[in-house]
């Protein structure tokens, strides 16, 4: 997780008052300053900087200009800012970074720079101190960025933080949330500049990126890097699930809602659970109503189908179905939009954030190394999911679908693990896995799909008798699952266990 000390929260304009007077009463000793702010971001037309997360802005200060630059630094961990005065409009101005002041010189940007866009804001900070000490400000930022005859409105709160626990800021952020309705700001100020006048590119589902840890990392800050593009994994996926009706985008989502959980049990040992707790709850309420409308979307895009070339019931029977269970979709979509659109969502990021910047706050001492650690937590999990493998045949319905659930985690532990072993036994590994997790996938989605049947709003006699025909079809019609799975289950206990060798 980038070490930060921004936060960006938009916020309905109307609701300016209701924060200004919020500030004033609760915090009656800051004095706020307003200012208005017009700042130039430079870049090449190949866009050079912004290929290396560089920023850089010119401002006018009275007789002169302020120069900032900001990088990313220790690994894309951190972003560093460096601000100074400078006498002329030539950029860049003294660079004290040596590694980024090498990049300038070695490309020779200077000559290329050119202005890409405009910042035109009315800024108003109160410098605040918490309870602990630390030292923020908060600015309210309101107008627009442009280019050309592109424009972007601006009205958000950005948190600094001056001095102290980077926690400080989310937590700052979830007192103010009750307030006034917040929304994490996915993008940076750059990030919209550049892509003012750019042409709309249609929102494509977003698959989770390998995360990348390495044997010299502390298990905490595997937990974070593992954790935090968890997270990036299920906000690159909000827009899609707030406006397009591609069923990727909520299921891609719940993907990342479980890779999150799976952190959980990856890490328990290091993780309090008091301390979880506070993300856990929204987070379960976030993957409950998300669960609904995945549920309905299988049942359309792979149950419906499957009943048809059966011919389970008559086709007009089956198209009555069909449109109940469309009508049902439609209105968990409605009540899962409704839901990300909230307060929870924001209330679910804020904790983790805040959870997450307690990682790197605490000091670990005795910490075991990240290989050691990652070999008793792969090897943990391959024992549970054994211990239920073994009674295969004994195995009712749920303890089969703890079975599966079982089966993801170690996956997902592999998967967190892998750029620390051989690419192609890990690869061979994850393959096993996923096969057995296929199977017992179908297995699940006939058992969720007779779930989705009982929720059906059944009008009628005939959509009655449909409902129940459909229900004992699934039922009884599973016979071949059994031996696959058994047949894949053989061949993953013959895969190498890659890290005992």
């Amino acid at each position: 997780m980038p070490f930060v000390r921004r936060l960006r929260l938009s916020l309905p304009f109307k609701q300016n008052t209701v924060l200004r007077k919020y500030l004033g009463e609760r915090f009656p000793h800051a004095i706020p300053s307003s200012e208005q702010v017009h700042s130039t971001f430079y870049d090449t037309p190949d866009h050079a900087l912004k290929s290396k997360g560089i920023t850089l802005q010119l401002s006018p200060c009275q007789d002169q200009w302020l120069q900032t630059l900001q990088f990313p630094v220790k690994k894309g961990r951190e972003v560093a800012s460096e601000t100074r005065l400078v006498n002329a409009t030539w950029l860049p101005g003294p660079i004290q970074n040596k590694r980024i002041r090498q990049f300038f010189q070695q490309t020779d940007l200077s000559a290329a720079l050119l202005p890409c866009f405009t910042l035109e804001i009315r800024r108003t900070s109160w410098p605040i101190q918490d309870a602990k000490g630390n030292i923020l400000q908060i600015h309210l930022e309101t107008g627009h960025i442009s280019q050309g005859t592109a424009r972007c409105r601006i009205n958000e709160i950005e948190i600094e933080l001056k001095q102290g626990d980077p926690q400080a800021m989310y937590l700052l952020a979830l007192a103010l949330l009750p307030v006034v309705p917040l929304t994490l700001e996915p993008l940076s100020l750059a990030e919209r500049g550049h892509d003012l006048g750019q042409p709309i590119i249609p929102l494509i589902p977003a698959k989770a990126a390998p995360v990348w840890v390495d044997k010299d990392m502390t298990p905490r800050l595997a937990l974070q890097a593992i954790a935090t593009q968890a997270l990036q994994h299920f906000r690159q996926n909000l827009p899609g699930m707030l406006t397009e009706e591609d069923p990727e985008f909520i299921h891609q989502a719940r993907v990342a809602l479980r890779r999150l959980l799976s952190a959980r049990k990856i890490f328990a040992p290091i993780i309090a659970d008091a301390d979880w707790q506070t993300v856990m709850l929204p987070m379960k309420e976030l993957a409950s109503v998300l669960g609904l409308v995945r549920d309905a979307d299988v049942f359309l895009m792979d149950t419906l189908p499957m009943l048809a070339q059966a011919n389970v019931v008559e086709p007009g029977a089956l198209l009555q179905l069909q449109q109940a269970v469309t009508q049902q979709c439609l209105q968990y979509r409605q009540m899962a939009r409704k839901t990300t659109n909230s307060n929870l969502n924001n209330h679910f990021q804020l904790s983790l954030l805040a959870w997450l910047a307690t990682l790197t706050a605490q000091k670990e001492t005795a910490a075991p190394a990240l290989k050691a650690f990652a070999g008793k937590a792969l090897s943990h999990h391959l024992k549970k999911a054994r211990t239920l493998a073994d009674q295969w045949e004994s195995l009712d319905v749920t303890q089969r679908h703890e079975l599966r659930k079982r089966i993801k985690t170690l996956r997902y532990t592999v998967e967190s693990f892998a750029p620390m072993y051989p690419r192609q036994q890990v690869r061979r590994y994850v393959t096993r896995l996923q096969a057995m997790q296929q199977i017992l996938g179908g297995m699940n989605d006939r058992a969720v799909a007779a779930a989705v049947l009982m929720r059906v709003n059944v009008q009628d006699a005939m959509l009655a008798e449909t409902v129940a025909r459909c229900t004992q079809w699934l039922a009884q019609h599973d016979n071949t699952s059994e031996a696959r799975f058994l047949e894949t289950l053989a061949a993953f206990e013959q895969t190498p266990v890659f890290w005992q060798a």
